[in-house]
């Protein structure tokens, strides 16, 4: 149809190499020569941008600049936790950093409670249940929703500890 360009998507929270470029128009050949300089580009290892064909100069781009603007000074606002300043999309990278954390947590304890290691089995039920309620914290105050289904695994079963 003509298309002579792009626009790079928008999202709430951009990581901080995307946020200046989310939401604008290149030419080809600008967004190739961008692309190709970005350290992650554009839809690679975990970026949820994508770009669609625009024709430059008569597609209206998505988003205003103010909305822009927006977006990305809630991303700065953020949030404190533990005397520290994050940002949202800090917040996102903490969330799935706990995530990891208690699933193998929980694939640990599963290992120890087959062999029968009862101590092993209750330094890791402590831990998964010191790692959740730093992931919910994390969750009260950022505003950011908890996924609690990215820290499921098979097989696992909660123990009781004392």
């Amino acid at each position: 149809f003509g298309a002579d360009g792009v626009e790079i998507s928008v999202h709430e929270h951009p990581a901080p190499d995307h946020a200046g470029i989310q939401g604008h128009q290149y030419s080809n050949e600008a967004f190739e020569k961008l692309n190709s300089n970005l350290d992650r580009p554009i839809s690679t290892l975990n970026c949820y941008h994508y770009i669609f064909s625009i024709v430059l100069g008569v597609s209206e781009p998505e988003y205003t600049q103010e909305e822009l603007d927006k977006i990305n000074a809630d991303n700065q606002k953020g949030f404190t936790m533990n005397g520290k300043h994050y940002t949202i999309y800090e917040g996102t990278q903490l969330q799935r950093q706990l995530e990891t954390k208690v699933r193998k947590l929980k694939d640990q304890q599963i290992v120890a409670r087959a062999m029968g290691d009862e101590e092993i089995v209750g330094d890791c039920q402590r831990k998964i249940t010191q790692y959740t309620q730093k992931y919910m914290e994390l969750c009260k105050r950022s505003g950011l929703q908890p996924k609690k289904t990215r820290m499921t695994v098979s097989g696992y079963r909660r123990v009781k500890v004392s």
